[in-house]
This record gives structure tokens, sequence and C-alpha cells, in this order.
């Protein structure tokens, strides 16, 4: 039986592997998609040797818009890096903050969660904004610098979210359709 991995060592290599990922994109000129697809690909690596099942979807398609990616229930708002600034009254700023509640508040109704037990971060590898519901309305933190240290929270949040999978029937279909090991495992038995 293999050990827990120690979720405290994978946040800090994983946070110091995202930060220097973010200090190259954001130097180079990339565009939204060529930062999204490197960050969500450590991001999916880090679930996965946390072993968090997270539920991972790129560009999830809600009522409210498209999401970029929904690990579960942590909403991630990606933006062109150099986008976002240290103001929530930026207006691009200001707009993708705006985009995130959306995406929240769809999510938690298709997914039937509580508003409360959800996330957003919205983030351009320059700064991160965390959002969350709390007393009824969105609670926006000051857009902070990424840091390793904001990226160690970030890990966290979506660490702390990856938890608790709603019984939905797209969720349930996911875990027991025919195509699943396990369940032709059970109809064998």
């Amino acid at each position: 039986m293999e050990a827990k991995p120690n979720l405290d060592e994978l946040i800090s290599r994983y946070s110091t592997k995202i930060f220097r990922e973010c200090e190259k994109l954001s130097s180079s000129g990339v565009n939204e998609t060529e930062f999204r697809q490197p960050i969500d690909h450590m991001l999916e690596d880090f679930c996965a040797e946390a072993r968090l099942n997270p539920l991972a979807r790129s560009e999830y398609t809600l009522a409210t818009g498209r999401a970029d990616a929904v690990f579960n229930r942590l909403v991630i708002e990606y933006e062109r890096p150099g986008t976002l600034s240290d103001r929530l009254a930026h207006q691009a700023t200001a707009h993708a903050v705006d985009q995130v509640k959306r995406y929240i508040s769809g999510l938690a109704q298709r997914q039937r969660h509580e508003l409360t037990r959800m996330a957003g971060v919205v983030f351009d590898g320059r700064y991160i904004i965390f959002v969350r519901y709390r007393m009824g309305d969105f609670a926006v933190e000051r857009p902070a610098p990424t840091t390793k240290e904001s990226l160690e929270r970030f890990l966290r949040w979506l660490a702390s979210t990856a938890s608790g999978i709603a019984l939905t029937a797209e969720n349930l279909n996911r875990d027991f359709s025919i195509e699943q090991l396990r369940t032709q495992n059970i109809l064998r038995a």
C-alpha cells in the first residue's frame, strides 16, 4: 500500500513550479490559451499526485457562460498575462471578477452545491484574485501579486474544494457508466 503523499510538500513543490512557469510565461507575450494550458497541466499533475480526484474540466460550458477551468468546486478564470491590475475597479479586472462570480453561481446551480462551498480564482500569472460566497454575497479579495505564497494558498483552495462531489446524473454517469471498469467488475460479480 502506497503511503499517502505529504500535501504540504506537494503544495510547496508545485507552487514553486507554477511560480517559475508564470514568470516565464508572463514575460513572453503569450495569449490566454498559451498561458492556461501549461498551468492547467501542472494543476492536474498536482491533483493526481495528491490523489484529489479534482473532476477537472477545461472550457466548461454553463448557462452563465464558459468557465476557463473547473476543478470540482473551484472555478478558474484565466486572463492573458498583464491583463489584471492591482485595483478591483480596473475595467478588465472587474470584468474578470464578474465572470468568475457568474461561473460560480452557474456551477453551484448545475451541480447542486451550496454557493458557500464554491470558490473562484481570477489569474493572469502576475495577479491572483480569490473569490468566495459568504454571508449572502460574494467576498472578493484585493488582487495579490503572484508569489510562491499566493500560489500555495491557491493550491490549498484547490485541495479543499476537491472533495465532496455532488450527487448529480452527470457525475453518476461518469463514475458508474458501463464503460467504467468498476461497473463492469460489479456486473460480473
